[in-house]
């Protein structure tokens, strides 16, 4: 008895290890374009209050920003695969946890600020390709 229970108390892990989700506001696109680190560095500098902005590498072909606004810490990330595609994401998420409809509703409007400044900055229609929704909890 004692090893079938220990048996499903393994399999029940090992299950649940997978089951990860992310939970608030995701906002991400998909393009072809050329997006360079340094234009989107010299975006993000040009949005008003926001602070401590800070670039790493994660991969050959990952760039993430990380930065403070309205006392809260978030980062943008994008992905340049072949041909020129660019995977991007800007929100405000969380992995396995949902945070404050507060700070979504704090941190948004300088969400879209970085969209504009992209744009404007690194010379690309980002705005028609970005999609938004909720994870994990509602949209207002």
């Amino acid at each position: 008895m004692k090893k079938i229970a220990l048996l499903i108390f393994i399999t029940n892990c090992l299950i649940l290890q997978g089951c990860d989700f992310q939970g608030g506001l995701v906002r991400y696109a998909n393009f072809q374009t050329t997006l360079t680190p340094e234009c989107v560095k010299e975006a993000l500098e040009n949005v008003e209050g926001l602070t401590d902005i800070r670039y790493s590498q994660p991969s050959s072909k990952a760039h993430r920003f990380d930065y403070n606004v309205v006392a809260i810490s978030d980062f943008l990330q994008y992905q340049t695969e072949s041909f020129n595609y660019i995977r991007y994401w800007n929100g405000y998420f969380f992995l396995n946890t949902i945070p404050d409809r507060e700070d979504i509703d704090k941190i948004h409007p300088y969400l879209l600020d970085i969209d504009k400044s992209i744009e404007k900055e690194c010379e690309i229609n980002l705005a028609s390709h970005i999609e938004e929704e909720c994870s994990r909890m509602k949209c207002e």
